[in-house]
């Protein structure tokens, strides 16, 4: 019988009977190194040849996923993302993920489905996910719950001492988080105004 072994790290592949040969891929830190090095082109290329030994290392499928996106390929992003999260499907991170490829790849539903898996995994605490929802819902049309959800991450984050400027905002995050509040302030501004309008019109209907 030959003898085989995994990790994530490790696969062993078939010699001769009894015998087991160990291999470690030294692609995965190289791919590192280069990615840490802004070496993106060679680090893509060294994490394709990580998933070629390890094809479910969710590493290599994220950083791949990103840099497909980043080069308008989104259809590819989301392929790489859904095997990532079958890995592991209560990661977070790469949940959000797949729901900013999907909607890059203009697929709103599941974007909204997988991005609210995301928030429901964090027990609703997670305001990235929540923010990213509510962006989400926002391009779909969905002004009522965008509204909402953009105004509780913000409470939530503001809370937690986060968001109050820019330097309390994570850098990926200050365009739409500035973005959220101005949404807020119009769509605060708008409710009054429509809370307002019948007592306007009943005064304008009184005798003078």
């Amino acid at each position: 019988l030959l003898s085989r072994a995994w990790s994530p790290m490790r696969t062993s592949m078939p010699s001769e009977p009894g015998f087991t040969i160990e291999y470690t891929p030294r692609d995965l830190e190289n791919a590192r190194t280069l990615a840490r090095q802004g070496k993106l082109a060679e680090a893509e290329q060294a994490f394709r040849c990580v998933l070629e030994v390890l094809p479910q290392n969710t590493e290599a499928l994220r950083f791949l996923a990103n840099a497909a996106e980043s080069r308008g390929a989104a259809g590819e992003a989301v392929d790489l993302l859904n095997r990532a999260a079958a890995v592991d499907r209560p990661d977070i991170g790469v949940l959000m993920e797949l729901g900013v490829a999907y909607r890059a790849a203009d697929r709103m539903d599941e974007s909204r489905y997988v991005l609210e898996r995301a928030l429901e995994t964090s027990g609703g605490r997670n305001t990235t996910a929540r923010l990213l929802l509510a962006n989400v819902l926002e391009q779909d049309g969905r002004d009522e719950p965008a509204l909402l959800h953009y105004f509780r991450a913000i409470l939530d984050a503001q809370r937690e001492r986060r968001w109050l400027d820019d330097a309390s905002t994570e850098p990926g995050l200050r365009q739409m988080v500035r973005h959220a509040m101005g949404y807020v302030a119009r769509g605060r501004h708008a409710w009054f105004e429509a809370a307002l309008q019948p007592l306007r019109s009943g005064n304008a209907a009184e005798p003078g």
